[in-house]
Order: structure tokens, then C-alpha cells, then sequence
């Protein structure tokens, strides 16, 4: 195996290894899903600490449910359930900590946006969604549907609340879902949803930014080892040239 293969492979496992850290360093979030579908023996998937967007899925025939965590702007979670036959659930946590980095200071206006609903269809459907923004209760938002009342429920948070500068703030969301009945079958759909936002005041914007929120924007770390495997791989290629011309200038003469 020539040195040029080596550095290609060693440039590549530089480069993983840069967009893996950037992935895990920009998304601080624990995701945790559990989906299941049957009656008796039960058909389920459950997952938990991850730091990229996740979806979990069990389908029996027409039985489905279905969990989904985004990390777009403030993150959001979803889940479906939907039941003919059998018993369906779905449950979706996001769970992170947003902090206004910046100058030591007095608290700055964030805004925050937050909605969420919980519907659904059919006397065995049950759904609920939770959003909780940590020391200010005054931002909880609730929504739960039932089937037997069959009323979607919704919530909707617009407000400008003070924030400590670098202060961790935990952002809690969770969405459930449910359809059918052990004793009765039929067409049951349940659904819940939430999705937060924060925005920094204008006034205050180019002093202080929010951290901890999902994206994926990598790391400036994970950026510099990335930047690192490229360098390697370009040295390598530059090297390899050099040989080649060497073995063609021998042959020639």
C-alpha cells in the first residue's frame, strides 16, 4: 500500500472526525423517542441521547407511529399515532439549555415564539404537547386533546422576557400521541406538536448571541480539523504528483 492511500485514508478519518465533533458540539441537545405498535406482543423502538435531527418509526399494517425531533431555529418535536387494529403510541423529548453569550451585564430582552397543538380523530385518540422555558413558569405552554371531546387543543407564547448573560436556561419539549383501544377497533389518528423560537433584541444584537439552540453549524474547532484533512489530502496529492513525474523522468532516460 503506497503512502499516498495511507494519507488519503488518514486525511479522511481527520475529516469524519472533524464533522462528527462539529455535529456533536453544535447540537448540545438530548433527544429521546419511543414509538410502539401492537396489542399483546408489542412492536417498538426507543432511542435516546443523540445530537443530530432523529426520527423513529414502527408500522404494522395500517398501524403507525411515528416520533421526530428537528433542530431547526429552537428545535421541535412531533409525534403520530395512528391505529385500525392494534394500540399505538408515540413519544418525542428534546431537551437543551440556551445561553445569551456575550458582555457581563445587566438581563437583555429575548423574544421568545413558541406554539404547539395537540389533535387528533376518533373516541380512542389522545394527545398532548409541553413546552417549559426553566426558572420562568410564566412561559409554560400546554395543549392536550381527547378523544371523547374530540377539541383540538393549542398554545401560542409571544414574549419578551430578560435573560442573564451567560446564564444556561433549560428548554424542555415533549410531544405525545396515542390511538386505539384494547376493546374496540376503528379509524384513531392522534397528533402533537411543538416549536420554539428566541430572538435576541435588535438593540442587542451584535453584542450578544444565543447559544445552545440545534443547528448545524459546525464548531470552530471541528472546522480547523476539517480544515486539517483537506491540508493533508492536498500534501498527499502534491506528493504523489512529484513521484509520478520522478518514475516518468527515470523511464525516459
Amino acid at each position: 500500500m503506497n503512502h499516498f492511500v495511507l494519507a488519503c485514508r488518514a486525511s479522511t478519518l481527520t475529516l469524519v472526525a472533524g464533522l462528527y465533533l462539529g455535529a456533536a458540539q453544535a447540537l448540545p441537545m438530548t433527544y429521546e423517542g419511543r414509538v410502539s405498535v401492537g396489542l399483546g406482543a408489542v412492536v417498538s423502538v426507543a432511542g435516546a441521547l443523540t445530537n443530530t435531527p432523529a426520527s423513529y418509526q414502527v408500522q404494522v399494517g395500517g398501524d403507525v407511529a411515528q416520533s421526530v425531533a428537528q433542530a431547526a431555529n429552537g428545535g421541535s418535536v412531533r409525534s403520530t399515532a395512528t391505529a385500525q387494529l392494534l394500540l399505538s403510541s408515540a413519544m418525542t423529548q428534546l431537551l437543551y439549555a440556551v445561553n445569551l453569550v456575550g458582555p457581563a451585564g445587566p438581563a437583555v430582552p429575548v423574544r421568545v415564539l413558541a406554539s404547539g397543538f395537540a389533535d387528533g380523530s376518533g373516541n380512542h385518540a389522545d394527545a398532548s404537547a409541553y413546552f417549559l422555558l426553566n426558572a420562568l413558569p410564566q412561559l409554560r405552554g400546554f395543549a392536550t386533546y381527547h378523544g371523547l371531546s374530540q377539541v383540538r387543543s393549542a398554545f401560542v407564547i409571544d414574549s419578551v422576557v430578560m435573560l442573564t448573560p451567560n446564564t444556561d436556561y433549560l428548554v424542555s419539549l415533549l410531544a405525545t400521541a396515542s390511538a386505539g383501544s384494547p376493546f374496540e377497533h376503528g379509524a384513531d389518528f392522534a397528533e402533537a406538536f411543538v416549536d420554539p423560537q428566541f430572538i435576541v433584541d435588535a438593540a442587542f444584537a451584535n453584542l450578544y448571541t444565543v447559544t445552545g439552540v440545534p443547528s448545524v453549524v459546525p464548531e470552530p474547532g471541528s472546522a480547523l480539523l476539517c480544515l486539517l484533512g483537506l491540508a493533508v489530502l492536498g500534501a498527499a496529492w502534491r506528493h504523489s504528483r512529484r513521484v509520478r513525474a520522478g518514475q516518468r523522468s527515470w523511464l525516459q532516460a
